[in-house]
């Protein structure tokens, strides 16, 4: 099991089940509270203990965390994500249980779960190969803290580039389809039928779908072959808000239709004031949208405030 990259913006796509959860939580009275979450004590002593230390994180839940049933319906967590307001991924797992490779046996520990972590102990593919488990408090809080790394840019970029490819890539093949969506529409006893008129009348077409195919197959064929060659050169653009203001942090990729992984350019930061135009103007484009829409020679808006766009 590798690590799994997670948006914070998919912690928070789904509420009805949580909200539920909170709901039965108020109703009998549980003390244990972290950002609106029922959580165990042990959980809540390690959220606050990284509090206290970096006020800026947050924490979300999901249901790949663990959950206990406690009274009648109620459910508390047992492990939550810690994230920032600057990074769109989940920064590290915290939780309390039982993470030994025997799920029947083994002490309840502290754990942190980080992309930063290699515990050798464990063979790669198991959970634990990401996690620092501990007994102890204080050096799970500490665990915590140095594992709290925000992603880089190419980094995110690395972990958005399949999605908006793929988006890139059905558009050209949307668009190269054309002709033989065209010339499928010619069917046998058409094709006949036009053959006989040719034969009696010269150059004239008889049929709305010979004519229609003269009309447009130069227009279709050209089409077809510029999306076949055609390149696509992209900028991922996150702002951010840093000590000095809101600055755009932008990494490109040149040719993104020819490579299936993600080759970067140097990382680019651009004071707000900064941004070159072009990159403005189709950004201005991109914010209308519903975070995931893209459109074709501008780009695509992956969330509010982090953008694939065209160059």
């Amino acid at each position: 099991m590798g690590y799994a990259h997670i948006p914070v913006r998919h912690l928070t796509d789904n509420r009805t089940e949580l909200d539920t959860r909170i709901e039965a939580a108020k109703a009998q009275g549980w003390r244990g509270w972290v950002d609106t979450i029922p959580v165990s004590s042990q959980v809540y002593e390690l959220a606050m203990g990284v509090r206290k230390a970096y006020p800026f994180v947050k924490f979300y839940v999901s249901d790949k965390c663990r959950w206990h049933s406690a009274i009648g319906d109620m459910q508390y967590a047992s492990e939550i994500y810690a994230a920032i307001d600057t990074c769109p991924y989940v920064l590290a797992k915290i939780g309390y249980g039982n993470y030994s490779v025997r799920s029947n046996g083994g002490t309840a520990t502290f754990m942190v779960r980080a992309r930063g972590i290699e515990n050798e102990k464990y063979d790669s593919g198991r959970p634990q190969y990401h996690m620092r488990i501990t007994t102890n408090l204080k050096v799970a809080i500490k665990n915590t803290l140095a594992n709290l790394l925000p992603y880089d840019m190419r980094e995110v970029a690395d972990c958005e580039y399949e999605g908006y490819r793929s988006k890139s890539q059905h558009v050209g093949a949307s668009k190269a389809a054309k002709l033989p969506a065209l010339l499928g529409s010619i069917s046998h006893s058409v094709l006949l039928n036009e053959i006989r008129a040719l034969t009696a009348m010269g150059v004239a077409f008889n049929t709305p779908e010979f004519r229609s195919v003269a009309q447009s197959c130069d227009d279709a064929a050209k089409l077809a072959n510029e999306e076949r060659s055609k390149r696509i050169d992209v900028v991922l653009m996150h702002f951010v808000t840093r000590t000095h203001g809101i600055v755009a942090e932008c990494i490109g990729m040149q040719n993104i239709r020819a490579y299936h992984t993600f080759r970067p350019e140097l990382l680019e930061t651009y004071p707000l004031d900064g941004v070159p135009q072009a990159l403005q103007d189709k950004v201005a484009v991109l914010q209308t949208l519903t975070p995931g829409d893209h459109v074709d020679g501008v780009g695509m808006k992956v969330e509010e405030m982090l953008y694939w766009v065209e160059k």
